[in-house]
């Protein structure tokens, strides 16, 4: 049976795990949530401690046995988050209590001026060591010219004087009443002249405040501290479950904390940033760079600031301008920190879990373009997740917004969130990893609608859903079901929060269309696209360009694209298919390489456009072709050969998608512009499904599409789980949040005839109305209120702060002749879901526009009654701090209309 069988015959799941947030509640309570989390066609689930009262203790292991039975019973899988609270890392508090020298150590930079000639003096270095597990590494004097700049290659090591002496103040109270420690000083001899002194030291502290005490991310034995204390536990206690009801763990933005942030965190922009570091880490960058140790110490001060732009410096063995130096030694650090992260932490649990038959899934924290970053960042988003089971993203706190793809969303995290990057870079970087990697199987998952606010509603989240399937994304973590009372301020909204969500009865029908667009989208492969190299390495050297540059004028032109890291880049092949060549890099194949303009590549990016351009595989790269190569020295040569090429273009960002369109290169071909049109092309049981979404709010797609695969074409409705023959499928009136699935299939499907379009003959305004409120999910309502137009109920009087159901009562009459014409209803200004009755009879619900309804069944001659409940978010009853940072939308409609044939 096929995925379109499958879904067909009901059978779609595995792809929702929302947050169960636990804090010790009773287990009628985790029931209750459960059930209600069941209730919405949900098959997983993954607890997360809120923080839990006695997490790892007797309370907690009785808790998760009682919810792994009631899964069981349920038929539920269960995912849980690796650590006492987010984000992982703290490993329950054990590596701060019983492991100090296993946390974050960071590399730091302080510098100090004196004045030569100087004999017999000493600089202080007491106050710089705040930790007995601090350690300097080197004090390096360096000369200033006349300009300012340090005098090129004129360095005195002071690191043998260092030496360590009581005085005056030793044992003494100190400032916050511990005592002080003896002074640390360092002799000072230098000529005349101008000097800077740079100490050079490591220490446990200087790093993001929020996780302080964390584990050290590149030490693998820091790493085995977390699986001892969260992931041996659950094994001890829950082995059974293993592989069956308990799928694995998941981890939540681990990071390298060494800065709060990911604007100040790229290495070389922010000398103040102090470095992740481990002990051996000076010998393994000497490694990696082929240089001596001893040699390489006295620039590590180029990690964190710039030489003199004419400077220059011995470099194994070779003179080389002090700018490239420090660009190279930069990038080698980024090399080999993230390849540390790769496997001393991601490897580590992804390991221990594989040989227990569970997997390991979760996200880093990739706000504002940290993915090549430190702080936030893991230092390459590619590697982060190396060994996890699927590709994770994160979609919280307004990152994603209708109408914004560019410029600043203004939000609480300072100074706004960059919307190029979040809706042009972000989902598709889950998506571009579950492609190339094999071993993640196709999967990519986000968690999302977390910190939204209460007045994020289901037509948000739906849009938020076919963003992300339109990129790749197929596994998805809802933020969040709450156990504890409502109201809890704690991140909202909560999705069923006790039933006082006005939502949640129309989130199962979300659900659903999320699960069987996610199962249809999986299990095959994505169509060859566009690969555009992951330019991490350039932003670690120097000049680049921002991903979102390049991605943000190929999706507005409809060219759809995957980022491609080097790592998988290096390893590509050429292949031959249907007559033409592509560059396959692990599982997936692209039609085109784009390499992003910037100062340096590796040289293993020019190799591979060298090898794919000889093969006539189209390389273009934007802006201009690199000077220079990360490793080191000019890449004239190679980019004088490829400049040679016919299949190598250099083009401007403004010319990039019209020259790719104009090869031919986007997947399906448009006769307008249409900017907010996303096309995702996959293939699946040898059929070709096209999802087409409208990512506009506000304005229809409307457009014929050309260039998709031969065969029958069929339209798929996951609202309705229908199958409709549409030879026409490729014409598009798409509204607002509107998305269509095509399936192109080389032979005959059973399906419905294709769906009569409906023209209309009239059109009817119904005016006077009864207005009804409910709070408790229509069970009972209030005395209506009459209006003789429909009008916003939230503007009604003492309805501002109202939450819950509205129902609008319209009565008509309809002539006998009429009666027995095709019928549509239309409402106007809905801004949630709404479901309609006509005379009793059921005519659907509508979660976005179109919000229209096929009435013809139900009406009759004579009087006809159309009940229209709409539901509200909790943002007007609420006024969450979250949810202030967005419009709070009215409730209500403000018009209704009956259209007939």
């Amino acid at each position: 049976m096929g995925a379109l069988e499958q879904v067909l015959a009901n059978d779609a799941g595995g792809h929702v795990l929302p947050f169960m947030w636990v804090h010790g509640e009773s287990h009628g309570r985790y029931a209750e949530v459960m059930a209600a989390i069941r209730a919405c066609g949900i098959d997983q689930l993954c607890v997360e401690a809120r923080p839990h009262e006695d997490f790892n203790g007797p309370g907690w292991f009785d808790d998760l046995g009682f919810i792994l039975d009631e899964a069981e019973r349920l038929g539920m899988g269960v995912w849980l988050l690796d650590d006492s609270h987010f984000p992982t890392g703290w490993a329950n508090g054990e590596v701060q209590r019983n492991h100090p020298e296993l946390r974050k150590r960071f590399l730091r930079l302080e510098q100090r001026d004196a004045a030569g000639p100087i004999a017999g003096a000493e600089l202080i270095l007491r106050y710089l060591l705040a930790d007995p597990d601090d350690e300097v590494l080197a004090v390096l004097a360096q000369r200033r010219r006349e300009d300012g700049d340090l005098e090129p290659g004129i360095t005195i090591d002071l690191t043998p004087t260092l030496h360590v002496r009581d005085d005056g103040l030793t044992g003494a109270p100190a400032m916050f009443g511990a005592p002080t420690p003896p002074v640390t000083a360092v002799g000072l001899d230098v000529p005349a002249g101008q000097w800077l002194i740079n100490v050079l030291y490591t220490s446990h502290a200087g790093g993001e405040k929020e996780t302080e005490g964390y584990l050290s991310p590149i030490d693998p034995a820091a790493t085995r501290v977390l699986i001892d204390t969260v992931y041996q536990p659950m094994w001890e206690h829950f082995s059974e479950y293993f592989g069956t009801t308990f799928k694995g763990f998941f981890s939540d933005e681990p990071r390298f904390g060494n800065i709060h942030g990911a604007e100040n965190a790229s290495i070389g922009r922010n000398p103040q940033m102090p470095l992740p570091w481990r002990r051996d880490l000076l010998d393994l960058l000497a490694e990696r760079t082929g240089t001596d140790p001893g040699q390489l110490m006295p620039l590590l001060p180029l990690l964190f600031v710039d030489p003199a732009a004419d400077a220059t410096l011995l470099f194994r063995g070779v003179s080389h301008p002090a700018v490239e130096v420090a660009s190279m030694l930069r990038c080698a650090y980024m090399d080999l920190v993230s390849d540390l992260y790769a496997e001393c932490f991601d490897g580590e649990l992804c390991r221990w879990c594989q040989e227990r038959g569970i997997e390991k899934i979760g996200h880093t924290i990739e706000d504002n373009n940290a993915v090549a970053r430190l702080g936030y960042g893991c230092g390459h988003f590619f590697r982060s997740m190396r060994h996890s089971s699927m590709a994770g993203v994160d979609v919280v706190m307004q990152q994603l917004m209708p109408g914004y793809d560019d410029g600043l969303y203004h939000s609480f995290h300072k100074p706004g969130w960059d919307m190029g990057f979040f809706t042009h870079v972000l989902a598709r970087l889950g998506g571009s990893l579950a492609h190339v990697d094999p071993a993640k199987g196709g999967r990519a998952m986000a968690e999302v609608f977390g910190a939204y606010g209460w007045n994020e509603g289901n037509r948000l989240a739906l849009w938020l859903v076919n963003h992300l399937l339109a990129r790749g994304v197929n596994h998805f973590v809802p933020h969040a079901f709450d156990c504890a009372d409502f109201p809890d301020a704690d991140c909202p909204p909560h999705l069923w929060a006790g039933g006082a969500n006005p939502q949640y009865p129309e989130f199962e029908r979300l659900m659903g269309y999320t699960q069987r667009l996610s199962t249809l989208l999986s299990g095959g492969e994505c169509a060859p696209l566009v690969g555009v190299w992951f330019n991490a390495e350039s932003e670690w050297y120097g000049a680049y360009r921002p991903l979102q540059d390049v991605a943000r004028p190929l999706a507005r032109a409809g060219v759809e694209h995957d980022f491609v890291p080097t790592d998988w880049l290096a390893r590509g092949v050429v292949v031959e298919r249907d007559g033409r060549a592509l560059w396959r890099c692990g599982a997936q194949d692209y039609t085109a390489l784009v390499v992003p303009g910037g100062e340096a590549v590796p040289r293993a990016v020019l190799a591979a456009a060298s090898e794919a351009s000889e093969a006539g595989v189209p390389v273009f790269f934007v802006g201009a072709m690199p000077e220079r190569l990360c490793e080191g020295g000019a890449a004239g040569a190679v980019t004088e050969l490829l400049a040679s090429s016919p299949a190598v273009r250099v083009v401007s960002t403004d010319e990039l998608a019209q020259t790719v369109v104009g090869l031919g290169l986007r997947e399906l071909d448009r006769d307008s512009e249409q900017p907010w049109l996303r096309c995702y092309h996959y293939v699946r049981d040898g059929r070709h499904e096209y999802l087409l979404v409208n990512e506009h709010p506000a304005n229809r797609v409307r457009c014929s599409l050309a260039g998709a695969a031969e065969g029958d074409r069929y339209e798929y409705d996951p609202w309705e789980n229908r199958l409709f023959a549409a030879p026409d499928a490729f014409e598009l009136d798409l509204p607002p949040y509107g998305s269509k699935l095509v399936v192109v299939s080389d032979g005959p499907l059973d399906a419905e005839p294709q769906r009569a379009p409906f023209v209309a003959s009239g059109t009817r305004r119904l005016g006077r109305c009864e207005v009804g409120f409910s709070e408790d999910g229509g069970r009972s309502w209030s005395r209506p209120v009459e209006l003789d137009e429909p009008a916003y109920a939230s503007a009604l009087p003492g309805r501002g702060s109202f939450a819950g159901r509205v129902r609008y009562v319209f009565r008509f009459e309809v002539g006998e002749p009429d009666a027995r014409r095709r019928a549509i209803l239309g409402l106007e200004g809905v801004q949630e879901a709404a479901t309609v009755a006509v005379n009793g009879v059921d005519c659907g619900c509508r979660l976005c526009p179109d919000y229209e309804f096929e009435v013809t069944e139900a009406l009759k001659a004579g009087e006809n009654v159309a009940e229209v409940v709409l539901n509200t978010t909790l943002g007007r009853a609420m006024g969450d701090f979250c949810g202030s940072f967005m419009p709070t939308a009215p409730a209500g409609l403000t018009g209704c209309w009956l259209a007939m044939e």
